[in-house]
């Protein structure tokens, strides 16, 4: 079931819960600027591979992240403002 809260997955400061397409884990992380990034909390930069993949994405979409150990398939599955 999709949750949508907020619609657009691309702002800093939203919460976003993203489903790892070959494995289908899945996790929770706030889209931050570089020098709030900090994966223990866990906050990503949009500027990172998933950050920048998120870009014009919304709640269903299915988008390719293109990482240092090669591309995978992510689904958005909710977006909250924080």
């Amino acid at each position: 079931m999709l949750k949508m809260i907020c619609k657009n997955a691309t702002q800093t400061g939203k919460v976003t819960t993203a489903e790892n397409l070959d494995d289908h884990d899945q996790i929770t992380y706030q889209l931050v600027g570089k020098q709030e990034a900090n994966l223990e909390q866990p906050k990503i930069s949009f500027t990172s591979p998933i950050g920048q993949a998120l870009a014009n994405h919304t709640v269903g979409d299915v988008f390719t992240v293109s990482a240092p150990n090669g591309d995978y398939q992510v689904k958005a599955i909710a977006v909250k403002c924080a």
